[in-house]
């Protein structure tokens, strides 16, 4: 393109977001080129930009040279002899790859050769007789080309020549029959307790270091014999590296050595973290990175899988409007968003002496329902707990509330001032300091001054502010 384009190319330093005028792939550009004359303002990846005039021995059509020309109307570059045509941009595609959507490598394909493939990024159809990149491991995994090279999804490293190696992210190591010694807690050995029961206030009291949950419910569990450590076995098991959808690079596990807000939630245990290439730190909560794809939940028959919203659908278990990643059936149209897709499937509270399940509700579901918390009406098509035994209703947001996923006694830092997490299981429920209602959720916020006052919820947390 440097030979081809009517005007000089000047080479650029910059990050750009864009559109690459040669190949017509949108995504984060590095060390491209632009043209800046009056009317012709546009951008080339390097690669497309430095494009030879000829190529030989091309791995997809080696019998013929390829030359470098232009496509009217379009103004796509591409190569061609003998009838043959292939675009700048699959020409530059890398051999082999690592994307966040699935746990092998995927290689290139010159020709799919077979049908009924469904790429597993777009979860769209593929052509048999084109391109696109495979799992030797997943044989029915495929993806489409521009799928798979999204800088959304691959770190942009070609692994071509690079060997292949194991590593070990299993995060504890086997000292004995049921002991472990986990990378989070080296000073101690845990043990599986495998008939551990909880009774009295210990449902509410001791909690999972990993993902704050309530211990009780939720299946085996490893607990430390010299001090107060507690982790579901299911949560001894995470890796302590992952793929995750939400950026291309990998995330580490790490223990949150002070509070975080995902979704919109506040959030401590357990985190996964990861570096973007401008050197930005973000962070999944070890919820929503257990989602993995294909996702099933009990609500909802067909299998769901990412895809990024603007606003445009509301999540069918709560009915609010999500701007980000949800989970999506394309068979039915069926949208869940990542809060209520971790949300518990059991869980004690205090209103009842027996554990409350998640019901799923629907926009057929019929029938008036009073949440035993706030006393006022459920929403019958929307996602709530229910008692089936006692016939105890309450709302999601009343059971869990916006700070269940904090440790109580955690101190939470926020605009320069200090907030313990505690329990709201006194015999009377303080006044919330913002809203001036009666606390309603199970963990709120003590705010740490002279006044001491409590927060109920994250609205309330910003309105003081």
């Amino acid at each position: 393109l440097l030979s081809i384009h009517e005007h000089p190319l000047l080479p650029s330093a910059m990050f750009i977001v864009g559109k690459c005028d040669g190949c017509r792939v949108r995504g984060l550009m590095y060390g491209s080129y632009y043209c800046n004359k009056a009317n012709c303002f546009c951008w080339f990846h390097k690669d497309c930009a430095e494009s030879p005039l000829e190529i030989n021995h091309h791995p997809s059509h080696p019998e013929h040279p390829l030359l470098l020309t232009k496509m009217a109307p379009a103004e796509e570059a591409f190569l061609i002899y003998c009838g043959f045509i292939v675009s700048v941009f699959c020409v530059g595609l890398p051999h082999i790859i690592n994307t966040n959507r699935h746990d092998h490598r995927v290689a290139f394909m010159h020709h799919l050769g077979r049908k009924g493939a469904k790429c597993g990024v777009c979860r769209e159809s593929l052509s048999q007789y084109y391109g696109a990149y495979s799992c030797s491991i997943c044989p029915k995994y495929v993806v489409h080309l521009q799928c798979a090279v999204d800088f959304n999804l691959w770190n942009g490293v070609e692994l071509e020549g690079i060997p292949e190696t194991s590593e070990d992210i299993v995060p504890f190591k086997v000292v004995g029959d049921n002991l472990i010694r986990h990378f989070m807690h080296e000073k101690h050995i845990l043990l599986l307790l495998k008939d551990y029961d909880m009774v009295g206030d210990d449902y509410e009291r001791v909690r999972c270091e990993a993902c704050v949950s309530q211990i009780g419910l939720f299946g085996l569990v490893y607990s430390c014999q010299e001090c107060r450590f507690f982790l579901h076995e299911k949560c001894a098991h995470l890796p302590m590296k992952k793929n995750l959808v939400f950026n291309p690079t990998p995330y580490m596990l790490e223990y949150q050595g002070k509070a975080s807000s995902w979704l919109g939630l506040f959030s401590g245990g357990f985190k996964y973290t990861s570096q973007d290439p401008f050197g930005n730190y973000s962070f999944v909560d070890v919820h929503c990175s257990s989602i993995s794809e294909p996702f099933v939940h009990n609500a909802h028959l067909h299998p769901l899988y990412f895809v990024e919203t603007v606003e445009n659908s509301p999540c069918d278990a709560c009915t609010r409007f999500q701007d980000g990643y949800v989970l999506n059936c394309s068979d039915c149209d069926f949208d869940l968003c990542l809060y209520c897709a971790t949300l518990p499937e059991k869980i004690w509270h205090i209103s009842d002496e027996h554990p409350l399940t998640l019901y799923h509700g629907g926009k057929k579901a019929t029938g008036t329902n009073w949440c035993e918390v706030c006393e006022m009406e459920l929403d019958s098509s929307k996602w709530f707990f229910t008692c089936f035994g006692c016939g105890v209703t309450l709302h999601d947001k009343c059971v869990l509330g916006d700070f269940s996923r904090l440790t109580p006694n955690y101190s939470v830092p926020f605009r320069g001032k200090e907030y313990s997490v505690i329990l709201n299981n006194q015999n009377s429920r303080p006044s919330c300091r913002s809203c001036h209602d009666r606390c309603k959720a199970p963990v709120i916020l003590q705010v740490n001054d002279e006044h001491n006052g409590y927060i109920c919820s994250n609205s309330c947390l910003y309105r003081v502010f």
